[in-house]
């Protein structure tokens, strides 16, 4: 009896194992199955690789962690690869089509004739090939026809060499970024946006001066009066040798005035005076002022441009001015360039080696012209290499187009003082240009695994192997 319930017992054991085995067996494979589903979810958007969302230098095959900041990398996909980057520059400008019809040897030009950017199909995936359309990948099509443009479907149309040629200049690589927001985004980001127009451009340049109090260019100037006079003399020598030595000598005492800031015209109306400035030791009608101009705003000042002075010990007066030379060489010392101004005084109050302040106000002009096209400082993103302004290509659409610029400038806007740029190349007026969040949308195109422009320069980035570390010893000195 105790037998046969020994036996019962343990065929109760084994049958309730085999039903445990039978329980774990389905749910392990039933995990399997959601893992293996997930894995296939995932395989029809395979990483092209694996990079560090704040360093996207670094290029892995693998998932891992970041060698700089030890962060996890993020897979980079396709559609939106660094690597991908340099080839979306522009699109639809203009179709470079050999046609059967045209004669041996002629080139005929078509095109929607839109000159603005826009999307390739091709390139935008990283798929440059025969098809591709946009000015970053020209390319010539033999007996195939197009009749509308494959990015705006405009019908396509014959151009002129020139309206080709201008086409060409756009695909230059000037687009060096591209993002597009959701109205959200864009809520999120308070991105501000303005055209761009035509501005007067100014500067208004202060610094220190000093009353001259010169004697050494008051001899100078003597010696160059008194070679001078030799040269007349023995003009008529039949000897030669003394009149090629009294003019080596006018010529020296010439470079020496160059030296001091004197420019040709001071030294011709010097010689036509004939006499020595008495000015630049005692006080007269008319004095010198001595001012230092910064290397960064060498480029504003010119010869003949107003100036004002005001002397510390006379406040609330103004003495006009004109700026009438500026010193050759640069002072290695303060980066600075030594100008001459030349004041009127009247009842002689300047006196030689008085303290001044210096104003000078200097117009930006191009081309003969007063009016330029500029674009806000605050919508410039300087990289150090190249500079980059994000454009609104679209709604919620913009472009990072490289510019560029002149030296930095004020103008009134609104009834309020602005800094602006002068647009030399890159920008056409009427563009829509971000002045606000622009950080924000080319910190976008690198979280999106696309090039950032501040990231420009860490494309030639290499990894060095890290050296082993010296192997610890006690032995130290």
């Amino acid at each position: 009896m105790k037998k046969n319930l020994l036996v019962v017992i343990a065929a109760c054991i084994v049958a309730a194992l085999g039903l445990t085995g039978i329980v774990v067996y389905r749910a392990v494979g039933k995990k399997a199955v959601v893992s293996s589903e997930g894995r296939m979810g995932t395989a029809e958007k395979k990483p092209s690789y694996w990079t560090c969302g704040m360093h996207p230098q670094i290029r892995r095959d693998k998932p891992g962690n970041c060698p700089i900041c030890n962060m996890p990398l993020i897979p980079a996909y396709e559609e939106g690869s660094p690597q991908d980057a340099p080839q979306q520059k522009d699109a639809h400008a203009g179709h470079k089509m050999a046609t059967k019809p045209a004669e041996a040897g002629e080139e005929i030009y078509v095109g929607c004739g839109v000159d603005e950017e826009g999307h390739c199909p091709h390139c935008d995936l990283g798929k440059a090939d025969a098809l591709c359309v946009c000015g970053g990948h020209a390319f010539t099509m033999e007996g195939r026809a197009l009749k509308e443009c494959p990015i705006c479907k405009k019908p396509l149309k014959e151009l002129t060499k020139e309206q080709a040629q201008k086409m060409e200049a756009m695909k230059e690589g000037k687009v060096v970024s591209r993002m597009k927001l959701t109205p959200q985004q864009k809520e999120l980001g308070d991105i501000r946006t303005e055209a761009l127009k035509m501005r007067h451009l100014s500067k208004t340049i202060r610094t220190v001066g000093e009353v001259a109090y010169d004697p050494e260019l008051f001899v100078a100037e003597e010696e160059y009066l008194t070679a001078v006079e030799t040269v007349r003399k023995v003009a008529a020598s039949p000897d030669k040798d003394v009149i090629r030595r009294a003019e080596d000598l006018l010529e020296s005492s010439r470079s020496k005035l160059l030296l001091f800031g004197l420019n040709e015209v001071l030294i011709k109306e010097l010689e036509e005076a004939g006499k020595s400035d008495q000015s630049l030791t005692l006080p007269q009608g008319r004095m010198w002022v001595y001012a230092s101009i910064y290397e960064h705003e060498i480029s504003w000042i010119k010869t003949g441009m107003p100036a004002t002075v005001k002397a510390t010990a006379f406040p609330g007066e103004e003495f006009k001015g004109v700026l009438r030379s500026i010193n050759p060489v640069l002072d290695e010392k303060t980066r600075s360039v030594q100008v001459r101004i030349q004041v009127d005084n009247p009842d002689m109050k300047l006196k030689p080696r008085m303290y001044a302040e210096v104003i000078i106000e200097s117009m930006f002009v191009t081309k003969g012209s007063h009016e330029t096209l500029a674009v806000p400082e605050e919508a410039v993103l300087d990289t150090g290499t190249r500079k980059v302004v994000y454009v609104e290509a679209g709604p919620g659409e913009y472009l990072g187009k490289e510019v560029r610029l002149g030296p930095l400038a004020e103008s009134t806007d609104a009834g309020r003082m602005r800094r602006f740029y002068p647009v030399l190349e890159g920008l056409n007026e009427g563009e829509v240009i971000v002045t606000r969040g622009n950080f924000l949308i080319d910190s976008q195109t690198q979280l999106s695994g696309s090039m950032s422009v501040l990231w420009g320069g860490a494309q030639e980035f290499k990894e060095k192997p890290q050296e082993a570390a010296p192997v610890a010893t006690q032995h130290k000195h």
